[in-house]
């Protein structure tokens, strides 16, 4: 009896944990319309000329600073 009640607590718990995992999907029922003809997207993002060095952003320096700072205020 124990190990059917072990049993019907971890199906409920699977089965909760998995209605949870689909709360944000909704199907209406409708496809989406196809592409125009004449455009191909390939899901590229456009290159940079190879003469050119990216340059990190603004957000990125203050991270890596507010990284050294902690690193920092340990010692």
């Amino acid at each position: 009896m124990k190990k059917l009640q072990t049993l019907t607590m971890a199906v409920v718990l699977i089965l909760t944990l998995a209605a949870s995992a689909f709360a944000g999907d909704i199907w209406l029922g409708i496809a989406q319309p196809p592409p125009p003809p004449g455009d191909i997207w390939v899901g590229k993002a456009p290159q940079q000329p190879p003469d050119e060095k990216p340059t990190p952003s603004d957000s990125t320096i203050a991270v890596a600073l507010n990284l050294l700072q902690s690193v920092l205020s340990v010692f």
